[in-house]
């Protein structure tokens, strides 16, 4: 009997989730990106930047460092200017770190004689997974945190909340720094299965700790492996008298060369150090 007036539907607070979802995952990763700098050139200055020769790149410690130092403090800071950013933020990691695990599952098929390229960037793999999955995987990762951490600051009543706060960041520190290590570890043992040549040893020579005791010729190692004895090299270095030169540089005819080696022969299987590459033979034994 009476016409009654429909008012026009918007699109909702659905929709406008979606948007605060999507754009906060869309814009959060360049933003993690620019703030992990500072942290990057740090790490760089203290010998741990992931780079190698022929240009493969370690991406594993920008990873922690979207994941717990950076991404934190950008979701935080992000939600406690947009309280209404919470609603989604702690979210956004779902769909990237879904992907990731997909890559990581396929990559666990894939033989030790390639870099995961969830970790390695490569000519062969042109960054791909690491640019556009992995990074913005942790870098979601440490997005919700921090959104997650500034919306629960919002929601406190009582005091203590700041203290909170800062011992909160400090754990994140501190299993950043001690993830650090075990990040180095995979970093070297992937590069040396992924760059395998066996060789033989044609005289006996010790073990040494690092490419640089060899090329000071210190001698200190308390390993000494055999002639004859059957090894695996998988990286190479290069030193101009006592120091080591970087590994992205050309090596001079002048240099001495020295080798990582794995002992895979002999009473001292197993066994890994590094050696003047003289000390191999030059062709590889069958």
């Amino acid at each position: 009997m009476f016409d009654v007036e429909k008012k026009p539907q918007g699109l909702g607070p659905n929709f406008a989730r979606l948007v605060s979802y999507l754009l906060q995952l869309l814009l959060s990763y360049p933003a993690i990106g620019i703030a992990s700098l500072p942290v990057v050139h740090l790490l760089t200055a203290i010998g741990v930047s992931g780079k190698h020769p022929h240009g493969v790149y370690f991406a594993g410690y920008d990873l922690l460092i979207y994941a717990l130092v950076a991404g934190p403090v950008i979701g935080w800071v992000s939600v406690r200017l947009a309280p209404v950013l919470a609603i989604t933020g702690r979210w956004i990691w779902l769909p990237p770190v879904a992907l990731w695990l997909i890559l990581w599952i396929g990559a666990t098929s894939v033989s030790h004689r390639y870099l995961p390229e969830q970790f390695f960037a490569t000519g062969d793999n042109e960054g791909l997974g690491v640019f556009f999955v992995s990074r913005p995987a942790f870098a979601a990762i440490g997005y919700s945190l921090g959104a997650a951490g500034a919306k629960w600051v919002i929601s406190r009543t009582s005091g203590g909340s700041g203290w909170r706060l800062v011992l909160s960041y400090a754990a994140l520190l501190a299993l950043f720094a001690a993830l650090v290590p075990f990040m180095r570890r995979l970093e070297d043992n992937r590069l040396f299965e992924a760059n395998t040549h066996p060789y033989v040893v044609v005289h006996s020579v010790s073990l040494e700790e690092s490419p640089e005791a060899v090329c000071r010729g210190t001698n200190a190692g308390t390993v000494t492996i055999s002639t004859g004895d059957k090894v695996d090299s998988g990286e190479q270095r290069a030193c101009i008298g006592q120091g080591l030169l970087d590994p992205e540089a050309d090596f001079p005819a002048e240099s001495i060369l020295v080798e990582r080696v794995k002992v895979r022969s002999g009473p001292r299987t197993g066994a890994e150090g590094w050696v003047p590459t003289a000390a191999l033979a030059v062709t590889p034994y069958d």
